[in-house]
């Protein structure tokens, strides 16, 4: 009868590349799941945003551009406020491909006579417009 000092140097190599092989598959899942969070809080951090833009605009409409720029670094052009985010969508205060570009127009219904600001809000996200709920992302409020 043989006596057995050891494991094989086999033995140890297949042992070795069996736990590699099961480390790598944990370190994946653990790294779609860090994605995943991040993804998620991303869209939270985006929600959170438009929520708080909204609430600027429902306090007091005619006063929303000079509102929103003590709250938020904003650039305007033309007919469109800008703010600007990083990858998180937490505000940054340079120019980035994350943004929210809000437009603010003022429209009259033809029967009635009073005045309307409408506020429609647009995300971008590495400078795609990213879909949300399209009621989500616009509202009107009487001004007059």
């Amino acid at each position: 009868m043989k006596n057995k000092k050891g494991d094989t140097l086999i033995e140890v190599l297949v042992s070795i590349i069996v736990l590699a092989i099961i480390f790598y598959s944990i370190s994946q899942i653990i790294i779609s799941i860090k994605k995943t969070q991040n993804r998620i809080q991303k869209i939270d951090n985006i929600i959170n945003e438009i929520v708080q833009v909204e609430e600027i605009f429902t306090i007091n409409p005619k006063t929303f551009d000079e509102n929103l720029a003590m709250i938020y670094p904003i650039i305007k052009t033309n007919n469109f406020i800008y703010i600007y985010y990083d990858n998180q969508f937490n505000i940054s205060t340079e120019v980035t491909n994350n943004f929210l570009k809000i437009m603010l127009k003022q429209i009259s219904i033809n029967e009635d006579s009073r005045k309307y600001l409408q506020l429609k809000i647009e995300v971008y996200i590495d400078n795609f417009m990213y879909q949300i709920e399209p009621r989500s992302l616009e509202k009107t409020i009487c001004i007059e």
